[in-house]
């Protein structure tokens, strides 16, 4: 039985590294809708959610079984209280739920858009490395075309140090592209609870533009105006605030502290409604003009690539008859491959704002 065991064991220490290398060449595949499901499953936050509901239900409940139970007064102030706690207390209370379950809805907004950020930015990531890892060939490629002409006295050896310098620089700066992406990596493992190995991630996604649907901002803001939590929460204050000054005016007069404690209340509720307003809407205007100026750039940056794929054509065309040098040929595919990646990170750039103002605002 001990040999058994002994031998139970080898097998496992010896297997163990195998798995462990298997287990980081294998990679893991991810898209963002398995991503998204994912957080929104493991997400802490929305648990804390949950409790949240459940604390603001017990005090709902708690405020409508005090109905009727007041203590009896002896002050037009214990009257006040009383009332307050009768009439404007268990309203006040379904407002805290409603917000409760508002804000749980936004949370999950918020882990949809962190997941669909770092996914886009982790494909970003990848094209820029593999970018500079064309240009880093494109680069070898110079460094060759000058070493026969060092060794033909065509040019003079601080020409060749300057490019061997600049692959040099090149390798480093993949390098650190090769860094960026594995952090990237690892943010994405952190929202979705997967362990921190350094098992590569491989996204199902591709960076593609999104569709830009036609919006009315008006019509929109209508709606935004009407459904923001902020502005529920300040519009129900108001409505609170005005209850319970209609019920002060009732024993109380102008110039008495309770008096005029709640008309201030009342008119700093209305001023904080009006600034929670401005502040959707500017916000809203605002996003709406960054997401035009990213379609804007993302079109201008289209437009740039089909340019210097027509160049990249001549180009080619010019080389084959001996028109230009291979070195003029190499620059011209060096532009082309700056061309896609500047489009890549226009789509991405337009794809995230789009991504956040539709999940916030809605279509």
């Amino acid at each position: 039985m001990k040999k058994l065991a002994a031998i139970i064991l080898l097998i496992i220490f010896t297997l163990t590294p195998l798995m462990q290398t298997l287990a980081t060449d294998e990679s893991v595949s991810i898209s963002i809708e398995s991503a998204t499901k994912t957080a929104l499953e493991t997400s802490k936050q929305l648990v804390i959610n949950d409790f949240e509901i459940k604390v603001k239900e017990s005090a709902l409940k708690d405020a409508k079984d005090n109905i009727g139970k007041q203590n009896r007064y002896t002050t037009w102030r214990e009257l006040l209280d009383n009332r307050i706690k009768e009439e404007v207390k268990p309203l006040e209370a379904e407002v805290d739920l409603t917000v409760a379950k508002r804000n749980k809805e936004a949370d999950a907004t918020n882990i949809k858009i962190s997941i669909y950020n770092s996914i886009l930015q982790y494909i970003l990531i990848q094209k820029e490395l593999e970018a500079e890892q064309k240009k880093l060939s494109i680069y070898q490629e110079k460094l060759n075309i000058l070493n026969t002409q060092f060794k033909s006295g065509k040019i003079a050896e601080s020409d060749l140090l300057d490019s061997q310098y600049d692959i040099e620089s090149r390798k480093v700066t993949v390098g650190n592209i090769e860094l960026k992406l594995q952090f990237a990596g690892i943010e994405i493992k952190k929202l979705l609870g997967l362990p921190m190995n350094d098992t590569p991630l491989s996204i199902v996604d591709e960076l593609l533009p999104a569709a830009l649907e036609s919006i009315s901002v008006d019509t929109l803001l209508e709606k935004v105006l009407k459904n923001d939590t902020g502005i529920y929460q300040g519009e129900n204050s108001v409505i609170f605030k005005t209850k319970i000054l209609e019920f002060t005016k009732e024993h109380f007069k102008e110039g008495e502290t309770i008096y005029e404690q709640n008309s201030k209340s009342l008119e700093l509720a209305k001023a904080n409604l009006a600034d929670i307003r401005l502040k959707v809407e500017t916000e809203l205007k605002n996003k709406y003009n960054y997401l035009l100026n990213a379609k804007d750039r993302l079109d201008l940056s289209e437009k740039y690539l089909n340019l210097v794929k027509k160049k990249l054509k001549n180009a080619e065309t010019k080389f084959k008859n001996g028109v230009i040098s291979k070195t003029a040929l190499l620059n011209q595919q060096e532009a082309l491959i700056n061309a896609e990646y500047q489009r890549y990170s226009a789509v991405y750039d337009y794809n995230i704002k789009s991504f956040e103002f539709t999940s916030i605002y809605g279509k």
